[in-house]
């Protein structure tokens, strides 16, 4: 059985239209923000989520 996929085309399309086609002066920038963006959520996730489970656990025993 074979399996036709549309993700394939489109990344190399990306990568060769898109991506090479980007100034460097821009990429560097866009990847600086897009990894302090993950930090910065994971961060705030794990802040959230503290908040939320403590509560729900002091809740739960007692």
């Amino acid at each position: 059985m074979q399996y036709t996929s549309v993700g394939l085309p489109f990344q190399n399309w990306f990568r060769t239209e898109v991506i090479f086609a980007m100034s460097k002066t821009f990429i560097i920038p866009s990847v600086i923000v897009m990894v302090a963006s993950v930090v910065l959520m994971t961060v705030v996730y794990g802040v959230i989520y503290e908040r939320i489970r403590v509560p729900y656990l002091e809740e739960k025993h007692a």
